[in-house]
């Protein structure tokens, strides 16, 4: 099988789960993957055959992928995310090309106010944080999650990304942080889904990302309504004349007018809902009344 057959194959196959040009795009990441060339590479030598060793591959990645349902992120063991490589391993939430959406929104907009501190909670594979901390090098950057895996993952991340001044506690939310810190930006990207969305999400997610990074109970709101409500706590007073955002939070797309109301009942002014390129509520942002 050389290169152009292997992508027809390939993108034939995948067509049971994507569209086509979407099927025909994860076929050339999926040979780059194999083959170790970049797209260029192989489409300027399309008439060269495959090894047997890498069909072999391409045939136990297809059944991970399309029988067992594996998330290619897991696969391959890594993602990209804004400018950043992640490694990426079960069961850890894979960052969402949602989640790097609105990061790169926020990087552009509090960049000429110069944040000198951040905290990322439920920070996962530290994707949000690093990224952060990648922007705003003079930052003091803390990432938290419940999860000893996230955490220790999080801290790989940002050796592997050169990061190394950043910090991770392990913390169920606020719980762990020293009390004397406070903070310029609060982001999270919590978990938000409720239970009944969760009997309808995809096998991929189910089976192999780990529900407590996922689901939350109150209608997916549990979490959301303690990191809004405890925010305040631990946030830097902020210039009245100021617009920037102090407090960031990823949301589901139906949950835009209760996290509105959070926000506005723990304090919070300009509070907008933003959506995603979808169309779709996706995050929150506020900032503190009435602090000078």
């Amino acid at each position: 099988m050389n290169v152009r057959e292997a992508v027809k194959w390939l993108s034939a196959e995948l067509e049971h789960l994507y569209d086509a040009q979407t099927s025909s795009a994860i076929a050339l990441w999926i040979l780059e993957w194999i083959t170790k060339k970049d797209t260029t590479s192989l489409l300027v030598k399309a008439h060269e055959h495959l090894t047997k060793e890498e069909e072999n591959a391409l045939s136990a990645l297809l059944k991970e992928h399309l029988q067992d349902h594996k998330p290619l992120a897991y696969i391959f063991g890594s993602v990209p995310f804004l400018s950043l490589d992640l490694t990426i391993r079960p069961p850890l939430l894979i960052p969402r090309s949602e989640t790097e959406y609105w990061c790169g929104w926020l990087i552009k907009t509090v960049a000429p106010h110069k944040p000198n501190s951040i905290l990322d909670l439920c920070c996962g594979s530290g994707c949000i944080g690093l990224s952060l901390a990648q922007a705003f090098p003079y930052a003091r950057v803390v990432l938290g999650d419940i999860s000893p895996e996230a955490c220790s993952l999080t801290e790989e991340n940002a050796v592997k990304n050169s990061l190394t001044s950043v910090r991770c506690i392990l913390s169920d939310l606020y719980k762990e942080l020293p009390l004397e810190m406070k903070f310029d930006l609060i982001v999270s990207n919590p978990p938000y889904i409720s239970l009944k969305e969760w009997s309808t999400l995809d096998r991929s997610v189910k089976e192999w990302e780990d529900p407590r990074a996922l689901r939350a109970d109150d209608e997916g709101l549990a979490l959301l309504k303690k990191i809004i409500t405890e925010a305040p706590r631990w946030l830097s007073p902020a210039p009245a004349c100021s617009t920037v955002p102090q407090l960031v939070i990823e949301i589901g797309h139906q949950q835009g007018a209760a996290v509105e109301d959070l926000f506005k009942l723990a304090g919070f002014s300009d509070v907008i809902v933003h959506k995603d390129p979808a169309g779709n509520d996706r995050f929150v942002t506020g900032r503190l009344v009435g602090v000078s």
